[in-house]
């Protein structure tokens, strides 16, 4: 494990650690709180920089990478449910 590997790690645990509420509001209110050009976009981009982690074999960040977009993902099917209606 090196020095990038762990500063990248706690920023992406700051970050997803900051989505958990948007989260926990989308499921109290019923309201897809997101729109879709930030959820999509800043998923799939994440999702990138996560394989590029994993190339990188930086594994605690690909793996914290991909909480967070988990997270950005729950958010776009929270407004495609919530929306729907």
């Amino acid at each position: 494990m090196n020095t990038q590997d762990i500063v990248i790690t706690i920023a992406s645990i700051i970050i997803s650690i900051s989505l958990i509420p948007q989260v926990i509001l989308g499921f109290q209110t019923k309201t897809g709180p997101v729109s879709y050009w930030t959820s999509i976009p800043y998923a799939l981009s994440l999702t990138a920089v996560g394989l590029s982690f994993a190339s990188l074999q930086l594994w605690l960040s690909t793996i914290v990478t991909a909480i967070t977009v988990i997270l950005w993902f729950i958010l776009a099917i929270q407004k495609f449910i919530y929306t729907k209606k």
